[in-house]
């Protein structure tokens, strides 16, 4: 697949909705690449993409949160970090409730990921103090993910409370879940 960029028409300037639609569209076909392990195509179209200076924010963070998720695979973990810390923070700054802690979900298991067991516990209970979606199945990968957090902490020697209320809660969560049962 071609890599690509955002037209501009006529030399007009493209406004942001239209910039927006654009970077939505091409981030789906990002997103169905990733699902079917077609990196080089994810990294193509990556590389191809160059947002202006002034791009919406929300083009920006799909950009940058599925950067992190292309150098994730692809073993590039400190630009993963950056890229997943840089989406966390326009989500936090913008208040993009579409994406309500995706991002900073998203970061804590790439914490996890990288040993860093205590943070990742930490901001998964972060996540779970504030308001992030009515779906049962996503409140139980919260539960489950801190858990899984909490558990290699203490196995890492570290002093941290006991995980299996977490992972019962998440259980119970899950049993509600009509994608798991």
């Amino acid at each position: 697949k071609a890599a690509w960029s955002l037209p501009i028409a006529d030399g007009e300037r493209m406004t942001s909705r239209d910039m927006l639609s654009e970077v939505e569209e091409n981030i789906r076909r990002v997103h169905q690449d990733m699902l079917a392990g077609q990196l080089a195509a994810v990294r193509s179209r990556m590389d191809g993409l160059h947002l202006p200076a002034k791009a919406p924010a929300e083009a920006i963070y799909l950009v940058s949160f599925y950067g992190s998720m292309l150098t994730e695979r692809e073993g590039d973990y400190r630009s993963a970090l950056s890229e997943i810390q840089r989406a966390a923070e326009i989500e936090e700054r913008m208040k993009l409730s579409l994406y309500k802690g995706m991002a900073q979900h998203q970061l804590a298991l790439l914490l996890r990921e990288l040993g860093r067991f205590r943070e990742s516990a930490q901001l998964f209970d972060q996540l779970r103090q504030r308001p992030y979606s009515e779906d049962p199945c996503e409140k139980a990968k919260l539960f489950n993910n801190q858990a899984w957090s909490t558990l290699l902490a203490r196995e890492a020697g570290e002093r941290f409370g006991n995980p299996t209320h977490l992972f019962k809660k998440a259980l119970k969560i899950y049993a509600t879940c009509k994608t798991f049962t």
